[in-house]
């Protein structure tokens, strides 16, 4: 089986396997006052500091949640619920839907949003800046990697102009594809989101890191666990995979970026080769600003779901666009990167780990060109 969607979630590591027996010892409540509670607690907060290093934040401000969409929700509702009155919000229009869909529903309670130009937000910021003045926007979110179409901003350079000229604006950030990936710090964003199941820990465990816990409210409310920012007990065996699967990151990081990057390289240059004559086929992310473990490719009037289906039954795995979409879903990048309406129904991504293989790529290609004919 050749997994090539791994923007979706890296399979389990290895070592967060063979670790999960033994976490299966820490079975205790870590809000008990006993010793076995407190040798949880103490195992918990490790992972809190691993996390909080890797974006030069404070341990107390790393607040587990259920994923990164409960993360997003938590940034998004906890400062509406910080604020009196209703504000402007500031996003670029096509975000996963844990961002999008609270959104929509906040513009259905008279918020108003404010649909950012991706262009201008990598190369002119300074009419972006005049915008976000002229509109009044209080809630800037953005994605660090889009995944429908793999752009990658540039967002140290980006949220540094942004804050120096606008302090007051609250800058949230969608790190979930880029974590560990991509070096990302805190220091000019005020909260930032993050996922286990990226980075191969378990499904159903993630984080929200904060500069400041007072600029938001918890909308979990309960016990005083993740210091009263998100009740309820904590997910202890999602909690040390995610160490354990950090420990591995933190071991092989840029041996596992480098992998990626040659993946990449190879992946379009074969792609270059074998479709240099032919105009029903294109790669649709950019050649700047992208990120390197996301390929999107275009194809005129094939829909993209038989091309899966198809590489399925092959025993290879990609996607579409995103696996979080509705049916009939229609992406909202496509204007950005200027794509004909024919392409629309075929997009499919295909996102690369450092436990891919070039060869994997080699029989993709074979394997998709087989598909292309059939259909």
């Amino acid at each position: 089986m050749i997994y090539l969607d791994n923007a979706s979630g890296i399979p389990l590591l290895n070592e967060v396997k063979e670790n999960i027996n033994n976490n299966l010892d820490y079975c205790y409540n870590p809000s008990a006052s006993y010793s076995k509670g407190q040798l949880i607690t103490s195992e918990i907060y490790k992972t809190r500091e691993i996390i909080a290093n890797t974006f030069n934040a404070n341990p107390n401000n790393v607040i587990f949640t259920s994923g990164a969409t409960e993360a997003n929700n938590l940034a998004i509702f906890g400062y509406k619920q910080k604020r009196e009155n209703r504000y402007n919000i500031g996003y670029l229009g096509f975000e996963h839907n844990s961002v999008i869909k609270p959104l929509k529903y906040l513009k259905k309670q008279g918020y108003k949003l404010v649909k950012l130009s991706y262009n201008d937000i990598v190369n002119d910021i300074d009419k972006v800046i005049e915008e976000l003045k002229r509109k009044d926007i209080s809630f800037l979110i953005l994605n660090h990697i889009y995944s429908g179409i793999g752009i990658l901003l540039p967002l140290e350079k980006i949220v540094k102009v942004i804050k120096n000229e606008i302090p007051r604006i609250y800058i949230h950030i969608d790190a979930a594809q880029s974590f560990m990936k991509v070096d990302l710090k805190i220091n000019n964003i005020d909260s930032i989101s993050v996922s286990g199941h990226k980075i191969g820990a378990l499904q159903g465990i993630g984080a929200l890191i904060l500069k400041n816990n007072q600029l938001i409210s918890p909308f979990i409310i309960g016990g005083k666990q993740n210091f009263s920012m998100r009740g309820g007990t904590e997910n202890i065996l999602g909690i040390l995979s995610f160490r354990d699967a950090l420990g591995v990151w933190n071991n092989n990081k840029e041996n596992f970026r480098k992998k990626i990057f040659d993946l990449n390289i190879y992946f379009r240059k074969q792609f270059e080769a074998i479709f240099a004559n032919n105009n029903k086929v294109k790669i649709i992310t950019p050649n700047i600003h992208y990120s390197n473990n996301i390929v999107t490719i275009a194809m005129k009037d094939i829909l993209s779901e038989h091309v899966i289906r198809y590489l399925d039954e092959e025993n290879i795995m990609i996607s579409s666009s995103s696996t979080c979409s509705d049916l009939n879903y229609i992406p909202p990048f496509l204007n950005t990167v200027n794509l004909e309406k024919y392409f629309y129904n075929g997009i499919i991504r295909i996102s690369f780990s450092a436990f891919n293989k070039r060869e994997q790529i080699d029989t993709f290609f074979n394997k998709f060109k087989g598909a292309l004919e059939y259909f």
